[in-house]
């Protein structure tokens, strides 16, 4: 059995260790990136945009403290365990010594003049076997002793996070390569390229030309990589000025060869863009095609003009037949169509009110009078004390009339309010069904 083992089995002691620190330093340091997020910045030039897309994460950063660390291990040995080992030492190395030193007077096993059972061989055997445990006694005391003693280790410098000290910051800003992007303007996504190993793409304003040519480039569009995720906007101001200068240039162009409808599209589509168009719209005005359309449009307004002055013209004739045979209704309708037609109307306008409220007052005034002998009649029969047959139908014939009169519907608009007012009068007077 080795000493380890007896030490242990033996000298058994009550072993207590610590770790002090003194801290030599501190420094600020940052945990594992997470939560990656993509960010990306353009900048517009005249010709298109410049894109960045970097990914950026969130990190742990905290003040680590560097200490100089020492194990200290604290030994408390078994006080009586310890003082029977020396006293068992003490008493082999004793006892063993005596035994070896009384050997020589053993007599030797083939003596014939002395006997002894054990011998002088065996004297000195048993002397060193209890010498030796003696010695083995004594040298788990000096271990026990030893092992009781305190130790401290040097661990060396060692890191560790100083508590209360962490907050969460933007950390490892890293090129998005090879990311394949769109640009959604108002809704179309636009191919805007893949991003090279710095995390860099250009795209180009003629990508827009299919918008442009329908006046779709907004103001600003919104970045996104192919699977839709929104990466920021993109202003689009330099994209709408470029091509609303194409077009200018464009109508220009078109104006001086005298190709009218090709330069009026792109100053159309220039003016979508924003763009002021007063002088291209001038350079069309001056185009030949243009001054001849213009003459000939005013031509045509011209002719058209004086076409409907004659039909006014043909209409007020017209009219002016049916008055001379009182038919005001026709007059009045030949009236209409000639005003409609921007004929002057105005005097036989007059005149035909004139003419249409003297017809209207006499037949008021014959509409009265009948009303009154119709009343007159239908009063002395209702006064009849006795009606026969013939007084009957009379009455029937009475009644039938009266109804007709209320029936009947005079105008009153082509009147003024007092020859409105001087007729319903009369007409209540002579005890009409129906009254203005």
């Amino acid at each position: 059995m080795s000493c380890t083992v007896w030490l242990a089995a033996c000298a058994p002691a009550s072993v207590v260790e610590r770790l002090d620190d003194r801290r030599v330093g501190t420094q600020i340091a940052v945990g594992r990136g997470r939560n990656r997020t993509l960010v990306a910045t353009a900048r517009s030039t005249p010709s298109g945009a410049d894109l960045a897309v970097t990914a950026r994460h969130v990190c742990d950063q905290y003040e680590e403290a560097s200490l100089h660390r020492v194990q200290v291990t604290t030994r408390k040995a078994n006080v009586a365990g310890t003082v029977v080992f020396y006293l068992a030492a003490a008493a082999g190395a004793g006892i063993g010594a005596g035994i070896l030193g009384d050997a020589h007077n053993v007599a030797a096993s083939g003596d014939l003049t002395m006997k002894n059972p054990v011998g002088r061989t065996g004297a000195y055997a048993i002397g060193g076997v209890i010498s030796g445990l003696g010695l083995i006694a004594l040298g788990v005391g000096i271990g026990t002793s030893v092992r009781g003693r305190d130790s401290v280790r040097d661990l060396g410098i060692v890191r560790a996070r100083v508590q209360g000290t962490t907050q969460t910051v933007t950390c490892n800003w890293l090129p998005a390569a090879s990311m394949a992007l769109v640009l959604d303007v108002g809704g179309n996504n636009i191919d805007a390229g893949t991003t090279d190993a710095a995390g860099k793409a250009n795209f180009s304003w003629d990508r827009l030309e299919a918008l442009a040519s329908t006046g779709q480039v907004t103001s600003t569009g919104t970045l996104k990589t192919v699977e839709g995720e929104d990466l920021g906007s993109v202003d689009l101001l330099a994209a709408r000025s470029h091509w609303a200068g194409v077009y200018l240039a464009s109508a220009t162009l078109h104006a001086e060869h005298d190709e009218v409808e090709q330069a009026t599209k792109s100053v159309e589509r220039a003016q979508q863009l924003g763009a002021d168009v007063t002088n291209a719209r001038a350079r069309i005005a001056a185009a030949p095609t243009t001054l001849r359309r213009e003459k000939e449009r005013q031509a045509k307004e011209t002719a058209e003009a004086e076409a409907k002055q004659e039909q006014a013209r043909r209409h007020i004739e017209t009219a002016k037949t049916h008055l001379r045979h009182s038919d005001l209704d026709a007059a009045d309708t030949e009236l209409t169509k000639a005003k409609e037609l921007g004929g002057d109307v105005d005097a036989l306008a007059g005149k035909l009110v004139t003419m249409m409220s003297t017809k209207a007052i006499s037949g008021w005034k014959r509409h009265i009078a009948q009303c009154r002998k119709v009343a007159t009649v239908r009063g002395k029969i209702e006064n009849m004390s006795h009606c026969d047959g013939d007084c009957q139908q009379i009455k029937q014939k009475v009644n039938k009339e009266w109804e007709r009169l209320g029936a009947v519907k005079l105008p009153v608009d082509v009147l003024s309010s007092e020859q409105v007012q001087s007729i319903k009068d009369q007409c209540e007077q002579a005890g009409c069904p129906d009254c203005p």
